[in-house]
């Protein structure tokens, strides 16, 4: 509870501090220490958190904490190693909101000393957020992006949630872009029709799952649907499906942050203290957020569900997969 910012290092101080740390050693409470009093000598034991840890939140935290102190050489050095543990620190990288790190990941997109299957986990990483989407999309329009990670960019960018990043993308890459009305007849016709709730299912885990959660099986960011049937009608569902920003979800209001360094986080407040906000990103990762480090914070006004998902899909798989939402009911 000490402030960093009047405390005296002591060697009486740097004890309790060295016997404080070993005490959380191989957890985020290490972390948030190295943090809180700018450590500059610990890049290998957040190295080896970042690798080892069992939390994701604890592994990105650690890799955020080597880019903030400027240690990103640590990291990179290590996934210039080419083996499976940069395989890990790639991924893991995909969970962490910082310039810092998109330079990293475009750095290895663009080497092809680097093996093709490390690059396209990069571009993969690099795309997971905002920020990354715009990076990509920069990159196409520039004809930057090698010729063996084309397809895998378009790929990328054709699930991107937002409409003018499709729009834009597709002007560089091989995206198809559904127009709004493809396959999808109005609500009042489609309440009428019968889908299959076992087909839904399996909609769900391919379109839905990587967002909401039922029965604790998915990702923890959009609003839980295990009884999701026992809260809405049928017409109910397939309006919040076409039209996802028409009604917003008290606590889902998206926030679009800007930092110091240039780059945009985006997501929902998930908590937050006098010093810090706790942010959920898209996948369900938290960042933590120093206050200080935001020079603007803005609602994002739209839903942060992927727009055009009806589209992608088809009819017939809406129709199934609001089935399948509708059994999803409270337990007597």
């Amino acid at each position: 509870m000490l402030d960093p910012k009047t405390i005296n290092f002591t060697p009486s101080f740097k004890s309790a501090l060295n016997k404080g740390l070993e005490s959380v050693k191989g957890t985020d409470g290490y972390v948030e220490i190295v943090n809180r009093y700018r450590l500059k000598n610990k890049g290998p034991e957040l190295l080896a958190l970042a690798m080892n840890a069992n939390d994701l939140d604890t592994r990105s935290h650690a890799l955020q904490a080597l880019l903030d102190a400027g240690q990103g050489n640590i990291i990179r050095q290590a996934i210039y190693r080419q083996n499976n543990e940069s395989l890990y620190l790639i991924r893991t990288l995909g969970e962490v909101e910082n310039k810092k790190n998109k330079d990293l990941l475009q750095t290895i997109v663009l080497d092809k000393k680097i093996s093709l299957p490390l690059r396209t986990e990069a571009l993969k990483a690099l795309g997971r957020n905002w920020s990354g989407e715009d990076l990509l999309v920069l990159l196409a329009k520039k004809h930057q992006i090698p010729q063996d990670l084309k397809d895998s960019a378009a790929a990328i960018l054709s699930n991107a949630g937002r409409g003018e990043v499709r729009v834009e993308a597709a002007k560089y890459l091989p995206i198809h872009l559904a127009n709004a009305g493809d396959n999808i007849e109005p609500v009042t016709q489609l309440v009428k029709l019968s889908g299959h709730a076992d087909a839904g299912s399996t909609v769900f885990t391919t379109y839905c799952s990587s967002c909401h959660q039922v029965n604790n099986k998915g990702i923890p960011f959009g609003p839980n649907l295990s009884e999701i049937g026992s809260k809405l009608s049928k017409e109910a569902m397939y309006t919040a499906i076409l039209q996802p920003s028409a009604g917003i979800s008290f606590g889902f209001e998206g926030y679009i942050f800007t930092m110091k360094d240039g780059s945009k986080t985006m997501g929902y407040i998930a908590s937050q203290t006098a010093d810090e906000l706790s942010v959920k990103m898209i996948g369900g990762q938290i960042t933590k957020i120093m206050k200080s480090d935001i020079t603007e914070q803005k609602e994002y006004g739209k839903s942060l569900m992927t727009e055009g998902l009806p589209q992608a899909m088809g009819q017939t798989k809406l129709v199934d997969l609001v089935e399948y939402l509708s059994t999803l009911k409270r337990k007597d």
